[in-house]
C-alpha cells in the first residue's frame, strides 16, 4: 500500500497576480492554496523527477491526470509530484508563477528528497500541458523566479497555439481574458518559442480529438524538426479528448509504454554521454 503524498505549500505568501474581476462560475475559490503533491520512491538513491501538470482548460484540475500519474511514474523508478497550480479567475502569469516556483522548490530540496537535479522533468495534459510547455519554452523574466530549464517535456494531448485555427479558444480565455493582445498570444504559442536548446519533447495526441485538435501536437512537432531537437510524436487514430477508457481506444492506451520508453531513453542517454 502507498503512502499517501507529502502536501507541499508553493508559497508562504500568495504574490500579487492579475485576475478576472468577475469570473463567474467554474474557477478556483478565493482561499485556493496552490501547492504540491509529493509521491516519492522508497529508498535514498538520488533518482529523477517529473512534475505533473493536470490539464482543466485553466478553469480547473481534472482528477484523471494526478495521482495515479504520479503512481505510474513511481513504478518506472522516478519520483513525481502534481502541481495544483492557480488557474481562472486568476490570469497569465499566474499559473507560470506556480509552476517555476515549484520547480525552484525542488532544486533548493534536491538532497532532501533525494532527487537527481539534473533530471527535473515536466508532464502535462491538455491546458496543463501548454503550462508545461510554458516551463520549458518560455523563459520571459519573472520577479523573483527565474527561469529552470526542465530535462524534458512529455506533453499529451497539449494546448500549444493561442494564434492559429488550431486555438482551444477557452483555455486561451481563462488564461489572458475575454479579448487578449495579439502579442501575448503569439508570445504563449508554443510553436513560436521553440529554439535550438528546446528540451527533448514527446507528444502525443488523438487524430478524433474534437476539443483541442492534434494540429496542436503537429504544430509544435514540426517546430523542433525545423531547429533539430530531439521530438517523439505519437498521433493515433482514435481516442478523442483525455486519458484513454479502460476497454477502449486501445491503440491509445500504448501511450504509457511508450512514455516510458523514451523516459528510459533519456536516463540513458545523460548517463552514456556522462562516460
Amino acid at each position: 500500500m502507498m503512502s499517501p503524498p507529502q502536501i507541499i505549500p508553493l508559497w508562504e505568501q500568495l504574490p500579487d497576480t492579475p485576475r478576472i474581476p468577475d469570473p463567474g462560475r467554474y474557477c478556483d475559490a478565493e482561499d485556493f492554496q496552490p501547492r504540491m503533491e509529493l509521491f516519492l520512491c522508497p529508498g535514498d538513491i538520488p533518482r529523477p523527477f517529473v512534475l505533473i501538470c493536470p490539464g482543466g482548460g485553466y478553469a480547473g484540475r481534472t482528477g484523471s491526470e494526478r495521482g495515479s500519474i504520479a503512481q505510474w511514474l513511481n513504478t518506472l523508478g522516478m519520483h513525481a509530484a502534481v502541481l495544483f497550480y492557480r488557474v481562472k479567475p486568476w490570469l497569465h502569469p499566474t499559473a507560470l508563477s506556480d509552476g517555476r516556483r515549484a520547480l525552484q522548490i525542488l532544486q533548493r530540496r534536491a538532497d532532501e528528497w533525494n532527487i537527481d537535479p539534473e533530471q527535473l522533468h515536466v508532464l502535462g495534459f491538455s491546458a496543463g500541458g501548454h503550462l508545461a510547455g510554458c516551463l520549458g519554452l518560455v523563459d520571459d523574466p519573472l520577479p523573483g523566479l527565474p527561469h529552470v530549464q526542465p530535462a524534458s517535456l512529455l506533453l499529451a494531448y497539449p494546448v500549444v497555439s493561442f494564434t492559429g485555427p488550431e486555438t482551444h479558444i477557452a483555455s486561451r480565455t481563462h488564461l489572458l481574458g475575454p479579448d487578449p493582445d495579439r502579442e501575448i498570444c503569439e508570445q504563449l504559442s508554443l510553436e513560436r518559442r521553440v529554439t535550438s536548446s528546446a528540451p527533448p519533447i514527446f507528444l502525443w495526441h488523438a487524430a478524433d480529438d474534437a476539443l483541442v485538435v492534434a494540429g496542436n501536437s503537429l504544430a509544435l512537432a514540426h517546430a523542433y524538426c525545423q531547429v533539430q531537437r530531439p521530438c517523439s510524436l505519437h498521433v493515433f487514430p482514435e481516442g478523442g479528448h483525455g486519458l484513454p477508457k479502460k476497454g477502449k481506444e486501445l491503440l491509445s492506451r500504448n501511450w504509457t509504454t511508450l512514455a516510458g520508453n523514451w523516459y528510459q531513453h533519456q536516463h540513458s542517454f545523460k548517463e552514456d554521454s556522462a562516460t
